[in-house]
Order: C-alpha cells, then sequence, then structure tokens
C-alpha cells in the first residue's frame, strides 16, 4: 500500500520535503561540525537546482510542478501566470519543428469560466517547462 502512494508522490514534493528539512537543520544548529554544516548546504543547493528541473514559479501562484512543452498531450491542461489555465485541443504537426511545438489551445475566460472559453494557436519550445494545470 505505501509504494502506492509512493508512486504518486511528484518528485517535486519529495525535493521540498527534503530541502525543508535541511535548513531547518542547519538553522537550529542541528549539524555541529563546520564540515558536515558545509556539506549539507551543499546538499541544499544541490537539491534546488534539482527543484529548478521539474518546477516552476507562476506569479499569484507560487511553485507547481511542471514538464517540457514537448511532453504535453491531447487532452491534458497547462497552468499560467495568476492561475490560467488551457487544455491542448490538437498539435499542429504541420507547423512544429525540430525544436518548436504549435498546439491548439482552448483557454477558460479570466474566471476559469469554460462556457466563455476562446481557442488559440500556441508556439512553445519543446524544452520549455510549462505547468501542469
Amino acid at each position: 500500500m505505501e509504494t502506492e502512494t509512493k508512486k504518486n508522490v511528484h518528485p517535486a514534493a519529495e525535493l521540498i520535503k527534503n530541502i525543508r528539512q535541511l535548513r531547518s537543520d542547519i538553522n537550529n544548529r542541528r549539524i555541529p561540525d563546520s564540515d558536515e554544516r558545509m556539506g549539507a548546504i551543499r546538499e541544499v543547493f544541490r537539491l534546488e537546482a534539482a527543484l529548478d528541473n521539474c518546477t516552476v514559479k507562476l506569479q499569484g501562484v507560487g511553485r507547481v510542478e511542471a514538464k517540457p512543452a514537448g511532453a504535453f498531450k491531447v487532452g491534458e491542461s497547462m497552468m499560467w501566470n495568476t492561475g490560467a489555465t488551457s487544455k491542448v485541443i490538437e498539435i499542429l504537426e504541420e507547423k512544429s519543428t525540430d525544436k518548436f511545438i504549435n498546439f491548439k489551445v482552448e483557454c477558460a475566460d479570466l474566471y476559469g469560466n469554460w462556457a466563455n472559453s476562446q481557442i488559440y494557436e500556441r508556439r512553445l519550445k519543446k524544452t520549455r517547462l510549462v505547468a501542469i494545470g
């Protein structure tokens, strides 16, 4: 049962938990030796760098899980600043290149209402991290 729940935990959540624990240990002087403290500080920097590879920070939302734009499939949702969301309706293969991918997306209005949604084309670099909505 525990293995099933661990599968559902995003790697970012585990990284954040480890970073907070290490920072707490450093700040509360639970690591007395200066060499060990420096090692813990280096580990915090390493974990924060790993966190940057699987999350993005959105204005008005905070840190959220993310994946490269090239990994999105039809039907998945993307999230933008202030919590705006858009659904991938179609991947436009004829307009996509090696480095870029073109999507047809449906965007909810400012209040998250899908009844008044608009459809747009969006071009993103395949390696760009986009928040998962």
